[in-house]
């Protein structure tokens, strides 16, 4: 399994092939089929599947800093407790 950090920097990775790929496309660099539209279609599933991830990674952050929060609060009144 990997770690969110791993996770997160996947994520990035891939973010920035995407755009440098939908950069080629946009300049013209690739060699464009007659498939335009099915070209558009890519790249709006593109986009709206890195702003998932981006949503997905914001929840993973919230978590985690709720776990960290919580572990903290645990562990300042377990000293109280002792």
């Amino acid at each position: 399994m990997q770690s969110t950090s791993q996770s997160i920097r996947l994520a990035c990775a891939e973010k920035v092939i995407i755009t440098l790929e939908v950069e080629q496309l946009r300049s013209g660099k690739i060699p464009k089929p007659h498939l335009e539209k099915n070209d558009q279609l890519t790249v709006k599933w593109i986009f709206n599947t890195v702003e998932e991830l981006k949503t997905e990674v914001t929840e993973l952050q919230t978590t985690l800093n709720s776990s960290v929060i919580l572990q903290n609060h645990e562990r300042v009144e377990t000293k109280f407790i002792y």
